[in-house]
């Protein structure tokens, strides 16, 4: 970039691109509950001339199962169709890979940027002290 399209263009959407990545990479925490129930029933009779016992136990048994979605699993789904549409060319391994290094790309480019504008700031203030003396 120029430094003039850098500072109008690249600047302002880079801005826009982190501001929409906060909001679509946070952590979500997805819950999904599977619950299992188990019945055992078990009766004794027993008998004599006078007496007559019924013995009855119920058993239940549940189970919890919760699970977290990955913060990038919406990049997954869209490589997964956009970049391999067809079922014999899928390797999800890959798709989560490229989401990784995508984002890793994302926030070094996030990082020279607020570096950039901090030396920016420092040049600016260099130049308002210097006005000053």
């Amino acid at each position: 970039c120029s430094k003039d399209l850098k500072e109008k263009w690249c600047g302002p959407y880079m801005e826009k691109y982190e501001a929409i990545q906060k909001k679509q990479c946070k952590p979500r925490p997805t819950t999904t509950s599977t619950t299992t129930t188990s019945t055992t029933s078990t009766t004794t009779t027993s008998t004599t001339t006078t007496t007559k016992e019924v013995t009855t136990t119920t058993t239940t048994a549940k189970k919890t199962t919760t699970t977290t979605t990955h913060p990038l699993a919406w990049c997954h789904k869209m490589c997964a169709e956009l970049a391999q549409p067809e079922e014999d060319c899928k390797n999800e391994d890959a798709c989560v890979d490229f989401c990784d290094k995508a984002m890793d790309y994302a926030m070094k480019l996030a990082d020279k940027d607020d570096e950039d504008e901090e030396g920016k700031k420092k040049e600016e203030e260099k130049k308002e002290e210097g006005k000053k003396e």
